[in-house]
């Protein structure tokens, strides 16, 4: 098996895809919900048991759009250096 720079990405998304189909009312997947890189595989499985309240799924979505502002920010400043 051949490891590329997307692998650990990979492995992320598998992993929270795995806690979020198999148990997604566990305290794992609690936690995932409102983490950006795994929240997309992890709260559409929690809100489809109904585990997920919509305070949590708001909090999650706030989160996770205010990860890209900032992944944005920080590319933008690395493009203008380069």
């Amino acid at each position: 098996m051949r490891c590329t720079v997307v692998t650990p990405l990979n492995l992320v998304l598998l992993a929270s895809y795995g806690v979020g189909s198999t148990n997604p009312e566990s305290p794992v997947a609690q936690v995932l919900a409102y983490i950006p890189l795994s929240a997309p595989m992890v709260m559409p499985s929690r809100t489809a048991v109904g585990a997920a309240s919509g305070m949590e799924m708001a909090v999650s979505l706030g989160l996770s759009a205010l990860a890209v502002v900032l992944a944005v920010r920080f590319g933008a400043i690395i493009y203008r250096r380069a």
